[in-house]
């Protein structure tokens, strides 16, 4: 910021955030910045993976998922605490999933039994799921983000095996097709964070589950590539408010399953 660096003899022992000094002892510049790390929460009711989210770090939901098939259960967070929600009206895994704690969107996915791609759409109010206007294609692994009256799911696999490139925008009633991604995906369930007109998928898999580097940003009309990813992935969690502050973590890839996390600005 322009400011000149501030020589001293020793680190100092009360400094902060963004502070710099030369160290002329040492013959080093020195800084101080704030290493944030994860720490322990509340454990959800039931155990599950592929399940949906939607929400904020203090107001959050957990939907659906696999145990040792497709559930229907939703957990709500308040920051603490993890609490039964409304049920899924149909057990379902790997779908979109978008919006509020009290407006959520859940579309598509894998529905019991034996994970058969769907079309449906249902929209949480807080308390309880209701049915919301079906997807123009049915698929599972999928992914999405948005708001209720403003979402976007795209990828998956509409016959659990071939790839989908569509991308389709929701209102609060219906889909309506927007641009096919430039490279189609799949097992990329909760890889989507953002908005309507800045969002993006990060990863994701081809044909055989390979995971992929690609991030694919959306603008409202637009898909265009984004900076790979270090390493390929597929099946991770993405969060963000837009393209500009996402957090991507697990996931997996041919080489087992992933504790990495990665931010994209």
């Amino acid at each position: 910021v322009g400011k000149k660096i501030k020589k001293v003899t020793s680190d100092p022992s009360d400094s902060i955030d963004g502070q710099m000094w030369y160290n002329s002892t040492t013959g080093s510049i020195r800084g101080l910045s704030i290493i944030e790390a994860w720490s322990s929460g509340a454990p959800l009711s039931t155990a599950r993976q592929s399940m949906g989210d939607a929400g904020t770090q203090t107001a959050n939901l957990c939907i659906g998922g696999y145990v040792t098939a497709e559930v229907t259960t939703t957990e709500e967070y308040d920051g603490t605490d993890w609490t039964a929600g409304g049920a899924l009206p149909a057990a379902k895994n790997s779908g979109a999933s978008f919006g509020t704690q009290t407006a959520a969107v859940y579309a598509g996915g894998g529905i019991a039994p034996n994970s058969t791609a769907a079309d449906t759409t249902t929209e949480y109010d807080g308390s309880s799921w209701t049915a919301g206007g079906a997807l123009n294609t049915t698929r599972d692994q999928v992914g999405g983000f948005g708001t209720l009256t403003a979402g976007v799911a795209a990828g998956g696999t509409p016959d659990g095996g071939a790839l989908s490139g569509s991308t389709e925008e929701y209102n609060g009633s219906t889909w309506t097709a927007g641009e096919n991604l430039a490279t189609s995906i799949r097992g990329s369930h909760n890889s989507g964070a953002g908005v309507l007109t800045s969002g993006l998928l990060v990863g994701g898999g081809d044909a055989d589950g390979t995971g992929q580097v690609t991030v694919q940003e959306y603008d409202g009309t637009d898909w265009t590539a984004g900076t790979d990813l270090p390493a390929g992935k597929t099946g991770s969690a993405t969060s963000g408010t837009s393209q500009t502050a996402v957090l991507s973590f697990g996931g997996y890839n041919p080489g087992g399953q992933l504790n990495t996390t990665q931010l994209y600005d």
